[in-house]
Formats: structure tokens, sequence, C-alpha cells
């Protein structure tokens, strides 16, 4: 089991990884950023999801700046599947992400979240990043995929 410390070490990693990927000047694609919500509580109605993926924008600010994405997800239950539309923003600086989303016919609900890495090997050819939660301010877990394009 990895020491906090070197957990921090890993995430500061990918955290930099990603803010130099999707910096200003670089010749790269971009990222694709899925997120994905485990839910607790099925009894409750909560949803689980998986986004779409697509586009993520950043924007340079601090020390690495701040990745957004906007889109639907992906519910499905014994009911069948539900499109949700959600919003993710992921501080690159301070390691912490908010998300929101709307499930048809019922308000917005929202999560924060600090994140943790995930057996990351950040070789210089490598095209992915994961991330998990490492607290939420639901009953839920997540876990971010960054595909680097």
């Amino acid at each position: 089991m990895a020491s906090e410390r070197s957990e921090n070490v890993l995430l500061r990693q990918a955290l930099d990884r990603l803010a130099a990927w999707m910096a200003p000047g670089t010749a790269n694609e971009g990222i694709e950023l899925q997120v994905g919500r485990v839910s607790c509580n099925w009894v409750s109605g909560d949803p689980s999801f998986i986004s779409g993926g697509g586009d993520a924008t950043f924007t340079a600010s601090g020390r690495r700046g701040v990745i957004t994405q906007n889109g639907d997800a992906y519910a499905t239950d014994a009911g069948g599947t539900t499109v949700l539309t959600y919003a993710v923003t992921v501080d690159l600086n301070h390691a912490k992400t908010s998300i929101t989303w709307t499930v048809p016919g019922q308000a917005q609900q929202q999560a924060a979240l600090s994140l943790e890495p995930h057996r990351n090997h950040l070789t210089a050819d490598a095209q992915s990043i994961v991330l998990t939660d490492d607290g939420s301010t639901d009953d839920a877990a997540y876990v971010l995929s960054f595909i680097l394009l």
C-alpha cells in the first residue's frame, strides 16, 4: 500500500502532466475526460452514471489551471437508461473537483471531491491518467479518466 507521501507525489505528477498537456502553445489536441459516479444508495433513486466523455476546455490560472467540461451522462438501472446533463470542473491547482448533474424532472444535484491518484504510470508516452475521489460531499465514489489526445 502506498504511503500518503508517495500518493501526494503521484498526485502532483499527474496534475502537472495534465496542466502541461493542456497548456497554451502546445501542439496537443487536448484531453477527453470521462467521469464515473457510483452511488451507494440505489433505494433513494440516487443515480450512478458515467459521462459520455468529450472535449474539455482548459483555463490557465495559478500554477496549473482548471479543466471544465459539460455534456451528457448516462445512468442505467432496471428501468432503462436515463440521460443526465452534467458539468465538471477540475481545479488542478488544489486537486479539487466539483460536479453538478440534473436528472430530468428533478432539481440539480452537486458534489465536491478531493482527488487522489489511481495507479498512474506516467511515462513519457503515457496517454491516460486516472484519478479517484479522496472523499466527496455525498455518499458516492467517483473516478475521473483523462485520455490525452
